[in-house]
């Protein structure tokens, strides 16, 4: 009888530390269902080999110690902490995270008068280019419209004396010829001639913007997407305009709008930003691109594992609309019409491979500048689905009929293939072509310009027609 008082009461007291615990704790989440603390931790760690997270390896070890900041924004909230191991944390006002971005997310700024900023006070690091004589400022931004004057992307000084003249601005020109500035107390740097084709044309996608700048060899770039636009002027356009330029200004740094003693014709940036990067150096056009490409890579769901740029090969592009059809659309590797269009002509580019020693090639991929479409010889997904059958070939001999096959190891030299992907949209807003290799290296190569097909007679002409890509193979030395 004892024995079954003691057991009885053990019960009794595991019965009433479990519902003291459930009390706490809380009833268990229905099926399908997880609080939002729960599905947060769920999400990619900001680890490296994650999705979206810099893989520095990939660069020569100044890029990343050149990094005075970076702004990853994959966590919600208004602390943001600053990815860089310089501690240049910020802080949101008004902003709105979304879990949306290139990476895991970035922040929505609302433009007009009360649009939200980003803040991050002022440091030794963010001014250490005044020892450096060199500068790079990075981001995607996703502009929703160039409302008026100058929508600011990053801010720290200006142009406007007496107590923002000088330091740091990149901004956006809602007028002119020019699509992006750069500001720092006398001297401005534009793409000249622009008219629209780096931003004002590509509202509401995801734009990769990036200017470098050197005091001492007196070079500055613009890029977009990787590339550069070839297109920067400075004014005034003669070389004291480097000596003009001073870094040091203890002003606090802003995203999304101007420094608040700055010129009173900026306007706060109405869209969305993420990777907001700055260093400390001018990053080499090699460098510009594998960042765009790792950056990119999380955007179309593509990450690569530890992807390089190969420093043995190369490529050069160039297209053509010469009605062929040799692809259709989701896994046929075979003529066929289009999946909405119903016309059966492919894009046609002929690319050449330049290799200084054996290799194995695993796979072709080209993507559309506006994400929206890709081909592919592989069966990586974007946005969840196959990628358009991308059908190769070498010589007159077609080297694939489905997707995932190898295609071959090809010798030091010159190779020549023919790649036919199917007409979707009948318009191309640029491309970039990627060669994927077995010692996971890759070379790759853009056109940013823009193609229209015409269909019947018109056919073999575009619209607009830039007569070459631009060569890029890399390596990053």
């Amino acid at each position: 009888m004892k024995r079954v008082t003691e057991i009885s009461l053990l019960l009794i007291c595991a019965i009433v530390g479990m519902t003291v615990l459930l009390y706490f704790v809380g009833k268990p989440e229905a099926p399908g269902k997880r609080p939002p603390s729960q599905a947060l931790a769920d999400r990619p760690s900001n680890k490296p080999g994650d999705k979206g997270v810099m893989r520095w390896e990939a660069f020569p070890v100044a890029t990343r110690q050149s990094l005075v900041l970076h702004l990853s924004f994959d966590q919600p909230g208004d602390e943001i902490k600053d990815q860089s191991d310089r501690g240049n944390n910020g802080k949101g006002y008004g902003t709105a995270w979304i879990d949306d971005g290139v990476g895991h997310g970035a922040y929505v700024f609302r433009g007009g008068t009360r649009g939200g900023f980003i803040r991050v006070p002022h440091s030794d690091s963010l001014v250490s280019m005044k020892k450096t004589g060199a500068l790079t400022l990075s981001a995607w931004i996703k502009p929703y419209s160039i409302p008026w004057a100058f929508p600011v992307i990053i801010s720290k000084g200006g142009n406007e004396r007496p107590f923002a003249y000088g330091g740091y601005e990149l901004a956006l020109n809602a007028n002119g010829d020019n699509d992006i500035l750069f500001v720092s107390g006398a001297m401005l740097a534009t793409t000249l001639g622009a008219n629209g084709k780096w931003v004002n044309s590509r509202l509401q996608r995801w734009i990769h913007v990036v200017f470098t700048i050197d005091i001492e060899t007196k070079v500055g770039v613009f890029y977009i997407d990787g590339v550069n636009t070839r297109d920067l002027q400075f004014q005034p356009n003669h070389p004291e305009v480097f000596s003009m330029m001073n870094f040091d200004v203890p002003n606090d740094l802003y995203i999304g709008k101007a420094d608040p003693e700055g010129h009173e014709n900026r306007s706060r940036f109405e869209g969305e930003i993420d990777e907001v990067m700055i260093f400390n150096r001018e990053l080499s056009g090699e460098e510009v691109s594998l960042l765009y490409s790792q950056q990119r890579a999380a955007l179309l769901d593509q990450a690569p594992a530890e992807a390089r740029l190969a420093s043995d090969a190369g490529i050069f592009v160039t297209m053509q609309d010469d009605g062929q059809d040799r692809a259709g659309v989701w896994n046929i590797f075979a003529p066929g019409p289009g999946n909405s269009n119903r016309d059966s002509s492919d894009w046609h580019w002929t690319v050449e491979l330049n290799l200084e020693s054996s290799k194995i090639v695993n796979s072709f991929t080209i993507t559309h500048n506006n994400s929206g479409e890709a081909w592919s010889t592989s069966s990586d997904k974007m946005r969840g689905n196959n990628l358009y059958p991308l059908v190769v070939f070498n010589g007159r001999t077609q080297i694939n009929t489905n997707y995932d096959q190898p295609l071959g190891t090809y010798s030091a030299g010159k190779h020549v293939f023919e790649l036919f992907g199917q007409k979707e949209s009948m318009y191309l807003d640029g491309y970039e072509v990627k060669i994927n290799f077995a010692d996971n290296s890759s070379v790759v190569a853009r056109e940013m310009g823009a193609r229209e097909s015409l269909s019947g007679e018109g056919r073999g002409e575009y619209s607009l027609s830039p007569e070459k890509s631009l060569q890029e193979s890399g390596s990053v030395k």
